[in-house]
């Protein structure tokens, strides 16, 4: 089983040859390929920098088969070129964004057209041999396993899959314990984002520093997320990957290649346990 990384807090830190480097160093498998602003890869320039992009993290021995977007249902009238272009360079499978909540009165008209939208993305998956992703993400139509289940139902899981995140289930909103998320995601169960979550009672400074609750990314042993019951409902499954792992600590790149490592001794030995490794 491949495990991931989803580079996201080591840009602009790092250049591409020192995160290559870099992630190898801390024993990761393979690394996501971000299309965003703030990433190697920007959504005007990746046709040139996706390929280089590519080169330079398999010429170090790393995976490079995944691909994270923001592309929501404007996207499907032009997205088979996109298709084209992730098939030309190996990016098996990508998250797609969907389209977000926008409110009470909203959800039938939304789950609908995007219902449609996917279906259109099915066609052009089977065609070119790349899978679509819908993340569990608090916010948009995916919220939860079950929301995320209903939203692929009856569609080709070659073609179109869930990335099933459970520290965003602590972090925003769809918590469901791992046998039930894991058993109602089924055969679309296709990539797991590894981060971990809680919540916390902290200074209210717009209100005199009174208390309130509110939700902080954690290391990866210390959340609300049961690593070790996922890992172990996930062999159960046959889940054959991949993990990915989000690191999300804005600590500078010293202290965030220090806490990533500490989170990857932490996994990887989860995984030695459960015969996930």
């Amino acid at each position: 089983m491949d495990l991931l990384v989803f580079p996201k807090f080591f840009y602009p830190h790092l250049d591409e040859k020192r995160l290559a480097d870099t992630m190898t160093q801390l024993g990761f498998d393979g690394v996501d390929v971000m299309i965003r602003d703030a990433a190697w890869c920007k959504e005007d320039d990746c046709r040139d920098t996706l390929p280089r992009f590519v080169r330079t993290m398999r010429g170090a021995g790393l995976a490079c088969y995944s691909a994270t977007t923001d592309w929501k249902l404007d996207r499907i009238e032009s997205i088979e070129d996109d298709y084209r272009f992730f098939a030309d360079h190996g990016i098996r499978m990508f998250r797609f964004g969907l389209t977000n909540y926008a409110g009470f009165g909203t959800w039938q008209r939304d789950f609908e057209r995007a219902r449609a939208g996917l279906a259109a993305l099915e066609k052009i998956g089977q065609r070119h041999g790349v899978k679509a992703l819908l993340q569990t993400h608090g916010g948009n139509l995916t919220w939860s396993a079950e929301a995320a289940a209903f939203m692929v139902q009856g569609l080709d899981p070659n073609a179109v899959g869930v990335h099933y995140d459970p520290g965003n289930f602590i972090h925003q909103e769809g918590y469901t314990h791992a046998e039930k998320a894991i058993d109602v995601l089924g055969e679309y169960l296709a990539y797991v984002g590894v981060k971990n979550a809680g919540w916390f009672r902290c200074p209210d400074h717009a209100r005199n520093q009174r208390m309130r609750w509110a939700p902080h990314w954690t290391w990866l042993s210390e959340g609300q997320v049961n690593w070790p019951r996922e890992l172990r409902v996930l062999k159960a499954a046959g889940f054959a990957g991949p993990l990915c792992m989000h690191n999300f600590y804005e600590s500078g790149v010293e202290g965030l290649t220090r806490q990533t490592a500490d989170d990857v001794v932490y996994l990887r030995g989860l995984m030695r346990d459960t015969g996930l490794a």
